[in-house]
């Protein structure tokens, strides 16, 4: 009889078994790797950004050529990884090493070509020209109550 019931057991998905871990291992990897498609598939609103720039949050704006995901403070590498990918953002700190971006008071960012935007208060230029969708997409003020990817924001 305990047989049949470890038999009848072994096969069983429950906490602690095999089975179970490697179904969740299985999961977790899913999630990271559908993860970012998922969430840029869920942006459906548009905004005129420049060149390549997506926005796929408040806050954050992506270029994936150049591969590198930036909010108010410049470049992200944490950003990067969670809407590009984890090898994307390896890249990105290698790069970061090598040539660190400005800090303090008036330091500045290039999220894209001919793009400037002033680190943590704002605003992006494209020339001399303030942009303002992609400082309202960097800096907000974002609608009360929004958060996640209900008004992601990409190029045309």
């Amino acid at each position: 009889m305990e047989r049949r019931a470890a038999r009848k057991d072994a096969g069983h998905c429950g906490p602690g078994s095999w089975s179970n871990r490697s179904g969740v291992r299985l999961w977790r990897l899913l999630c990271a790797v559908a993860l970012p498609g998922v969430l840029s598939a869920a942006c459906n609103t548009t905004a005129n950004l420049p060149g390549a720039l997506s926005s796929p949050d408040h806050g954050v704006v992506c270029d994936s050529r150049r591969g590198v995901c930036f909010d108010r403070f410049g470049p992200s590498i944490g950003l990067t990884g969670v809407f590009l990918g984890p090898g994307v953002a390896q890249a990105l700190t290698a790069a970061l090493r090598e040539t660190p971006p400005a800090r303090g008071p008036g330091a500045e960012f290039s999220p894209g070509d001919n793009i400037a935007c002033r680190r943590e208060t704002g605003p992006c230029r494209t020339g001399d020209v303030v942009h303002e969708e992609l400082t309202a997409v960097l800096y907000g003020p974002w609608p009360a109550g929004s958060r996640g990817t209900e008004s992601c924001i990409s190029t045309n």
